[in-house]
This record gives structure tokens, C-alpha cells and sequence, in this order.
């Protein structure tokens, strides 16, 4: 029986899922919602799989609600809810409420002022006060909560349309959380406001490294001239960031921030008229009033191409993008059919036309879907020669072909399925129906409205989909051209005086002990066990099947794992990769990849360093199908010689193009070569010399030996193990003796025992900072417990040692962390890893900050506490499952254990103490990492300075990358 204070809105059943029969989400299919009588709404999604809950609680305002004087408020306030309330984060908040209200006085007079000379005395005025009132503060009271109550994923985020504020919440602890959850929205204070800021400007400044972030800004601002999409970032400009209001911030809460604007979701263990009590308890009960409402007003339209030109380090691509209506609109179905017939990843017009044909470096269309306004991006790299010019002429091309219906009739259908069987995906986990139920709000649809997408997409035809076309692309568009070069107009952050506020680490508000007080019952933990949950079977006798049953729907996951990898053949990955333009002889490739998105198959051939996979997924009714055709694909591929020579083209421009990613040369040239030396995973790819030099016969070996070598094959689905090794018995095509497994050779760690610093120099605002040490010898089963408590007191999240210390007290960064890293391999060490980005100016203060860290482990009893009760909670709620299963065996078999590594380690857990840790800690962790790796523009480090880390060397991209630019 519902209360009487609440009522149900509505009982949904997720319908359109079940038009097509294969697909059936799961048993029970019922969003339930509820509306209280403060306007707020509740949704619950109800999901057995684990003992645990998703939350989200959205706000319907985003950045586009921002003032147009004050952009990026709505992102601010969304860091300024992680601070507290007047009972939660302070011990004395009639000491320092005044404070704080001071600050925000002086933080208006500092955005009323121009004199530098005047800003900067204010900003010493604002830092003194902020340094007294920290003293009073609880720091990351609110995280160190949700970890002790065993949540995960504690996070946020702000877009155009929603703020919204997450959490995975272990299901007996759900009453507690939502104590918390009610207090944080109550009545938050904005404390800690100006160290707060600088993770702000450190975010901002990673965006300006960001090429990507720049030609979306310009993509927006010429197709929505007139509308906060087009003219304010969620981030906000840098002349707003420079003069923050922490009034205009609370004036934007006490607008928004009302129940009748928000939503509650809760997806996964949790009973609906439970929920709808608890929530009823805490948030039905605040008062509420209407949110101001939104005029999206009217967009000038497009008459002729805009085009617009971006430079930045990256390389070139371009960006073609068409306005649409927002996502009410009539025609979205049809248009966002376009899109998918445009490109599916597998037989749209661009996948097979360009694509496949390889006419382009790469190609995509895509549809960007919002609450007032959406539209779709094509976007295209050119190949070698080419100019983007000509690959925008490609690109409008495909349009032309939909418009003039010059798309094969099946493909509707075929997209209609695609989309279905997403949805089945999206929906297998708690986290999936959670974030899908959130899409409702963020595109601000009625749910019952919002549920028929897929039926509304069924319902298409071809002629919707050349009306639409023609009706919506013409000359109304606009293009961005990324062109390579240096940027000049960056306007960075640049960093205030800000002295590192003292925290008090260890102390607890009486509000938190309340809520921790709070009583639940014990979850019971659940160990997989290596033999009882996974069936066996034979494909033949030197064929091992490993299988799990899925009973929740039709869809099942295939995977070949191959011993063999890149380290025995550096021709392999390239042979896998060129597989995808072969024909057979009885198929084109064209035809090829028709078939499988017909079939609903996914079908993709890759290899690591180890290993080789192929791995395949799709509906049960086509399996057989399907793994006909796979088999076929590896045993009876054709040479292709005009593919080939274009593949090689491709191949050796995309390397180029990469160095030119601040994340390609950072984790895929001076990460490795940190840490192995100069024979490791980069530098054992092909040069473009032997690029050159292969041929297709070379290739076609290689791809019909893939099953010669040892190989075994995982099973999900809905067949049970015997079942499907008799299909699969009858259709692999493996030799009849399989050769022996090729011993791996060795990758060795390097010692990282002397003092060094390697620098990789790149045009980029911020800084990135890794540093390496050897720890343990090699990997150790017993230490597990340790290691894990070690972790999650050290850094496990928000409220803990490493981002309490670098972000909240020293404003170092807007990301930091470390962790103990895994070997490879039970021969290989452990590594001890810290990281940091910062602002280029801050690097030496950012170093010193984490290295103390790595000399001295501050003491936090509390912490503690929270850590082992974060490690208890999460063992006890959480499940294995699915694949999961078959993916844990085998990481188990290859570190050497055999039970469920979590036993031992939720056992041990609480018998050990701060003296454990801080013996782990002198043990695996002190004064360990000796090596520092910074990527960074050398001309805005101090490269002198870095000299008293160790002998300092500028590393080239030649040396880290077997090619060049």
C-alpha cells in the first residue's frame, strides 16, 4: 500500500522492447514513478543481479541555465555540493558562517574591480580569511561518508540540459545514504570556496589543451548563435572564471535546486514501495517552489554553408554538422534514422562508401540529441594528400545518396534491430537502466513518451527518411576545418596566490556519527567458485570450451582466445586488422559486413602483446549463422591488393596523425618506455620500412594460421555448454594437430631505482606528471588484504590522504592519484605509480606535494576506518556474474590461484591495523618512486628546477616511437 502523501504516478512497462521476440530485459520489466506532493519525482528500476543500488538525483538546469554575466555557475555549484551543510564538513558553524559570508562579500568586490593592484590585495584578504575558516571545516566529510558506507562511483556532472549526482550504493546501506543525500541538498555552504576554484581553473585548462573542446565550441557557437548551446561552454569563459560569485551561485541554487525540478532515480536491488517510503521520508517532505522557466527562444536560420577554421597540435580532420529540432519533435525518429543509415559502425553509407572503400582516413556520422535543439555531425580525416575539402565533398556525398533513396530496403529493418539489441545491453546492468531512465529528464520528455523511441524508430520508412533528408539538408550547414598548427588566441587560467589551508583531517561531525550509527543489516558476501560456476565442455579433445548460462535474455558473447600475440609476431596485429577488406570466394568485403550487421553479429579479431581474440556477440537465433560466417571469413579470405596498398597508406598516416595526441605520446610512448625500457609494446610495432614490405600472401598466412595455435573458447549465453560445442564442433575450422604455444619472450621492468627525469616536449597548457618506482619483488598473493586496505586508505576516493592533500588543501590539481600497479605477470615486480596534472606553473609545487606524500604517510585513524569499511562493503555487495565469470577464471589461473581471491582478504580485513599499514607502506611504497615522466611544454616549465629531482633528460618522439612524423 502507497502512502497517502505520495502518489503513483504511473507504473510503466518498458514496452517497444518486446515487438521483436529474441529481446526480453529482465523479470521483472516495470519502471515505477512516483510524484510527491513538493513536485519531486521518483523512478525505480528494480534489478536483482547484486545487492546493490544506483543513484542518481538530477537537477532539470545545466550550463544553459547559467547567466549569460556569470557562465559556468551551474558546474561550480555541482563541485561546491561535495562541501557540506551547516551540520555536516564543520565543527563550529556559528564561527565561521560569518567567515564565509565575508569571503563571499570580498569575492564581489574583487568582481567589481579592475585595478590589478586592488585584485590582488583583496585576493590576499580572501586567502588569509579562507585559511581561518578551513581550520573549521571537515574536509570531504560528505565522500568520507559514502565511502564508509560502501559506496562506489561518487561522482557528478554537468551538461547543457542536467547537473546530476551519483552514487552506487550497497542496498543495506540505502537508509543511511539518504540521511546524507537530504542533508547535502538542504542547506549547503559554499566553504572551501577559493581552493575549489583552482581545481575549476585546472579543469578549464585541461580543456584548452583539449583541440576537440575548441572545435566543439566553435561548432555550437555558429549553429546556435542565439541559444546558450552556441553561446556559453558548461566550463565557462576564462574571463568569468577569473571573477567568481559565490552569490550568484547561491541565488542560482535557491532557483533551481527545488524538488519540483528534480528527480530521484534508483536502479537494482531495491523494492519499489520501499523506496517510494524512504524517499517520501527525506525528500518528499522539503518545501518547494517553481523553478524559473526556460525560453529557449528562436534559432536565425542557416541559408548558406558557414564555415569556420580552427589550428591547434592535433591533426586535421573536419566537422560537418546539420541542425535538428529537439528530441519532441515529430521528425526525430526519421532523422535519427538518417543517421544510422548514414553510419552504424558497420553498413551505413559512410561505413561501406568510405570507410570500407577506404577513401578517407576515417568517417563518421553522428547525432548529438538535447532537450531544445539537436544535430547531426559528420565528421572525416583525410588520407594521405588529401584535404579536407575534399573529404567534406565525400562526406555530402552519402546525403545525397538518402536523399535520393540510394540505401539498400533491409537496412531500416536491420538499424531497428541493431537499436534493439543495445537497448537489451544498455539494460543488462543496475548502472544501464539508471542512466537510461535519466535520459527522460535530460531531453525533457515525458517517460511514457520517451520509452517509445525504438517503436517510434520501427515505425520509420524509407520515404521518412528521404523526406527528412531533403526537407532538413541542403546548404543549411556548418563546417569546422582542424587544421594543424600553433594556437595563439589560448587564454589560460593563470594561477592566484592561494596558500595551503590546514585540515582537519580526523575529526567527525556529530551529524556523520549519526548517520554511520544508523542500523542495516549485514550483506553476506559471495564468492564465485573456479570450478562450480563455470560448465566444461569439448570442441575436441585439445579444444577446451569454458561456459556460462544466460538466463536472463537471447543474447550471447563468443570469444577464441589464441596463445599467441604481438610479442611472437609483430606482423599479427597488422594481418587482424587488414582481415576487415578481404573478400571470400564467394563474398565481397562489402558484402561481408552487410551480413553481419543483417545477422545482428559483431565479429572482431584483435591481439595484445600475449594473446589473440576473437570475439563475437549477437542474438541466439542467428548463432549458428553467424559463426558460419566468422569461420568462413579467417579460413577463406582473398588477397586484396588494391586494399592492401591503401591499408598500408592508411596505416602509416594514422601513426603520424596520432603524434600529434598528447595522450598517444603520453601513454603510448613515454609510459612504456618508463617503464620497460626500449623494447616494449610501442617500439615492437612494425616500422613504415616493413609496413612497406609485406605482402598479402605474408598476411593471408598468417590470418589462416590463427587457429593452428593452442586456443580455447569462452561461452555466454543461452545454450549450455554441451550444447554449444556440438555447433561449434561442426564448424571450426582448426588443423587437426594444433602446433605447439610459442615461448613468450621476456619484457622486463625496468630497475627505476635511480633518481631521473624524462621530459617529452608538446604544445599544451598543462602538465602531466607520472612518477615510477620498483616496490615488491613480484606478485604476491598475501599481501592482498593489505594491499587493498593500503589502496582505499591512501587513495580511494575524494575524502581521501593523496586528493585531500593535492587538491583540497594545496589546490595542485583538478587530478591527482596512486596506487600500487599489478605485474603483467607473477615474475614481474610491482610498480609503485603517482600522478598529477597541473598547471604548467605549479609543476614544482605539484612534485613536491606528491613526493612528501611518498616519503611520509599521514596517520588518520578515521580514514582508516572508513578504508576497511569501503573494502568490507564492497566485497559483501558485490556479485560476479555473467562473463564476468569466465573473465575472472582466467585472471585467476593467470596470476596461480584457485579460489576467489576476495575470501581471504574480506577475512582478514579487520584484523589489521595502522601499524600493518604503515609497514606496508615503508615496505612497498616510501621513497620508492625515484622516476619522474612529465609531459609538458618545455618553454612554460622551469626545466632548471627539475634538476634537484635528478638528472634531467629532454627524450625525443623518435626514441619512444618506431616512426615518425
Amino acid at each position: 500500500m502507497l502512502s497517502s502523501t505520495a502518489r503513483p504516478l504511473a507504473i510503466f512497462v518498458l514496452y517497444g522492447l518486446f515487438a521483436f521476440s529474441p529481446f526480453r530485459l529482465f523479470a521483472s520489466s516495470d519502471t515505477h514513478i512516483f510524484t510527491y506532493p513538493n513536485g519531486l519525482k521518483l523512478y525505480v528500476a528494480v534489478d536483482k543481479t547484486k545487492p546493490r543500488v544506483q543513484s542518481i538525483i538530477a537537477v532539470h538546469a545545466g550550463s544553459k541555465n547559467d547567466p549569460s554575466d556569470a557562465t559556468g555557475l551551474a558546474h561550480y555549484l555541482e563541485h561546491m555540493l561535495f562541501k557540506g551543510t551547516d551540520r555536516m564538513g564543520t565543527v563550529d558553524p556559528k564561527a565561521e558562517l560569518p567567515m564565509i559570508a565575508k569571503i563571499e562579500e570580498l569575492f564581489e568586490n574583487y568582481r567589481a574591480t579592475t585595478d590589478p593592484a586592488q585584485r590582488t590585495m583583496i585576493y590576499r584578504t580572501i586567502d588569509s580569511i579562507s585559511g581561518v575558516a578551513a581550520r573549521l571545516a571537515v574536509p570531504n566529510e560528505y565522500d568520507k561518508l559514502c565511502q564508509s558506507l560502501g559506496c562506489e562511483g561518487t561522482n557528478a556532472f554537468t551538461t547543457t540540459d542536467v547537473t546530476a549526482y551519483l552514487n552506487d550504493v550497497p542496498s543495506n546501506r540505502l537508509d543511511a545514504y539518504y540521511a546524507l543525500e537530504v542533508e547535502r541538498f538542504r542547506a549547503p555552504v559554499l566553504r572551501l570556496f577559493h581552493t575549489e576554484l583552482e581545481a575549476v581553473y585546472e579543469e578549464k585548462n585541461g580543456s584548452l589543451d583539449e583541440d576537440y573542446s575548441l572545435a566543439y565550441d566553435t561548432l555550437m557557437a555558429a549553429l546556435f548563435p542565439t541559444h546558450p548551446y552556441g553561446t556559453q561552454s558548461t566550463l565557462g569563459t576564462t574571463q568569468h572564471l577569473k571573477n567568481p560569485s559565490m552569490k550568484r551561485i547561491r541565488e542560482y541554487y535557491d532557483a533551481y535546486y527545488q524538488p519540483s525540478n528534480m528527480v530521484i532515480i534508483l536502479a537494482g536491488d531495491v523494492d519499489p514501495v520501499a523506496a517510494q517510503r524512504l524517499v517520501e521520508r527525506t525528500f518528499g517532505s522539503l518545501p518547494s517552489k517553481p523553478a524559473p522557466a526556460f525560453n529557449k527562444g528562436s534559432l536565425p536560420p542557416i541559408n548558406k554553408p558557414i564555415e569556420k577554421t580552427v589550428v591547434g597540435p592535433d591533426a586535421e580532420w573536419v566537422q560537418i554538422a546539420f541542425r535538428w529540432p529537439g528530441m519532441g519533435h515529430p521528425d526525430i525518429a526519421a532523422l535519427r534514422m538518417m543517421d544510422m543509415i548514414l553510419s552504424n559502425n558497420k553498413a551505413g553509407l559512410i561505413d561501406i562508401n568510405l570507410r570500407q572503400a577506404q577513401k578517407v582516413l576515417s568517417a563518421s556520422s553522428t547525432q548529438d540529441v538535447m532537450a531544445d535543439h539537436c544535430y547531426n555531425d559528420l565528421s572525416g580525416t583525410p588520407l594521405p594528400g588529401q584535404t579536407l575539402e575534399e573529404v567534406r565533398s565525400l562526406l555530402l556525398s552519402q546525403i545525397e545518396l538518402v536523399k535520393q533513396g540510394a540505401f539498400d530496403d533491409w537496412l531500416i529493418d536491420a538499424c531497428v534491430r541493431d537499436m534493439r539489441l543495445r537497448r537489451i545491453r544498455e539494460h543488462e546492468t543496475y548502472q544501464g537502466k539508471a542512466f537510461y531512465i535519466l535520459g527522460a529528464l535530460s531531453f525533457n520528455l515525458p517517460y511514457e513518451e520517451y520509452i517509445k523511441d525504438l517503436d517510434q524508430l520501427a515505425a520509420v520508412t524509407k520515404e521518412d527518411v528521404i523526406r527528412v533528408a531533403n526537407t532538413y539538408y541542403g546548404n543549411n550547414y556548418v563546417t569546422v576545418f582542424k587544421r594543424t598548427g600553433e594556437r595563439t588566441d589560448i587564454e589560460s587560467v593563470v594561477k592566484p596566490q592561494i596558500t595551503p589551508v590546514d585540515l582537519n583531517r580526523d575529526t567527525t561531525t556529530a551529524f556523520a556519527e549519526s548517520v554511520l550509527a544508523m542500523p542495516f543489516q549485514d550483506l553476506k558476501p559471495v564468492f564465485f567458485d573456479l570450478q562450480r560456476d563455470i560448465d566444461r565442455a569439448s570442441v575436441r579433445k585439445d579444444i577446451p570450451l569454458l561456459a556460462v548460462r544466460n538466463t536472463e535474455n537471447q543474447l550471447y558473447d563468443l570469444t577464441f582466445l589464441i596463445k599467441n600475440g604481438t610479442r611472437n609476431d609483430r606482423y599479427l596485429l597488422f594481418a587482424l586488422d587488414y582481415l576487415r577488406y578481404l573478400p571470400t570466394a564467394t563474398r565481397t568485403n562489402e558484402q561481408l559486413a552487410k551480413d553481419q550487421f543483417k545477422l545482428g553479429m559483431s565479429f572482431a579479431p584483435f591481439c595484445t602483446d600475449r594473446d589473440a581474440y576473437i570475439v563475437m556477440s549477437g542474438l541466439d537465433e542467428t548463432f549458428d549463422e553467424s559463426l558460419s560466417l566468422m569461420e568462413s571469413i579467417v579460413a577463406e579470405c582473398l588477397a586484396n591488393e588494391e586494399a592492401l596498398e591503401a591499408f598500408k597508406d592508411r596505416i602509416k598516416k594514422g601513426r603520424r596523425d596520432a603524434l600529434k595526441d598528447k595522450y598517444t605520446i603520453l601513454y603510448r610512448g613515454l609510459l612504456p618506455y618508463v617503464l620497460n625500457g626500449p623494447n616494449n609494446s610501442t617500439t615492437n610495432a612494425l616500422t613504415d620500412a616493413e609496413i612497406d614490405a609485406i605482402t598479402s600472401a605474408d598476411l593471408i598466412a598468417r590470418i589462416r594460421d590463427f587457429f593452428s595455435y593452442p586456443h580455447e573458447i569462452m561461452y555466454f549465453g543461452p545454450r549450455s555448454a554441451k550444447e554449444v560445442a556440438q555447433v561449434i564442433s561442426k564448424k571450426h575450422r582448426a588443423p587437426t594437430t594444433l602446433r605447439p604455444a610459442p615461448p613468450l619472450p621476456p619484457w622486463q621492468t625496468r630497475p627505476l631505482d635511480r633518481p631521473e627525469v624524462l621530459v617529452v616536449h608538446h604544445d599544451m597548457v598543462q602538465a602531466e606528471v607520472y612518477m615510477y618506482g620498483r616496490s615488491l619483488p613480484r606478485y604476491d598473493t598475501t599481501i592482498s588484504a593489505l594491499a587493498q586496505l593500503f589502496g582505499s586508505y591512501f587513495d580511494g576516493g575524494m575524502g581521501t590522504i593523496v586528493f585531500q592533500t593535492l587538491r583540497e588543501s594545496k589546490a595542485l590539481a583538478y587530478s591527482t592519484g596512486s596506487y600500487l600497479q599489478r605485474p603483467a605477470d607473477t615474475t614481474q615486480p610491482y610498480v609503485m605509480t603517482g600522478y598529477i596534472g597541473t598547471q604548467a606553473d605549479k609543476l614544482i609545487e605539484a612534485i613536491d606535494g606528491l613526493q612528501e606524500l611518498l616519503h611520509t604517510l599521514p596517520e588518520v585513524p578515521s580514514s582508516l576506518e572508513n578504508a576497511r569499511s569501503s573494502v568490507k562493503q564492497s566485497i559483501a555487495s558485490d556479485r560476479i556474474v555473467r562473463n564476468e565469470i569466465l573473465w575472472n577464471y582466467i585472471t585467476a589461473r593467470h596470476f596461480g590461484y584457485t579460489t576467489d581471491q576476495r575470501r581471504g582478504t574480506y577475512s582478514a580485513i579487520d584484523t589489521l591495523t595502522m601499524s600493518d599499514v604503515q609497514q606496508f607502506y615503508s615496505k612497498a611504497v616510501k621513497d620508492r618512486c625515484k622516476v619522474i615522466a612529465i609531459l609538458a611544454d618545455t618553454s612554460k616549465i622551469d626545466m632548471k628546477a627539475l634538476g634537484k629531482y635528478g638528472p634531467v633528460r629532454v627524450v625525443k618522439k623518435s626514441e619512444l616511437f618506431p616512426y615518425s612524423e
